[in-house]
């Protein structure tokens, strides 16, 4: 088990590194949030994610909702092996796909 961080860029731009599981899943609410309320904007690399389990897909799909309610523009790209599995297992490629993208321009 790896821990979990998000590094930030300052623009918008955010990468997610580690594991996205349910040993992390209050810290990164917390910190997807944070970014989130942060920018006008939002770009989520998942290509560092190295495991990610229900937990971390539904953190995704919080992200994905609250920025759809805010009519902010959020982008999810660069999706590593781990998190290619999870979305395509669970049939969740219309909201968390590597093409998905909420409001943007």
């Amino acid at each position: 088990m790896s821990d979990f961080t998000l590094r930030q860029d300052g623009k918008g731009r955010v990468a997610a590194i580690g594991d996205m599981t349910i040993f992390h899943a209050h810290q990164m609410k917390e910190a997807l949030m944070t970014e989130l309320g942060a920018n006008e904007r939002l770009e989520v690399d998942l290509s560092e994610v190295s495991d990610i389990d229900t937990a971390g897909l539904q953190q995704l799909l919080l992200l994905h909702k609250e920025a759809a309610h805010g009519n902010k523009p959020l982008r999810f790209q660069g999706h590593s092996p781990a998190v290619q599995q999870a979305v395509q297992m669970l049939k969740l490629e219309a909201l968390l796909g590597p093409t998905v993208s909420v409001v943007w321009s």
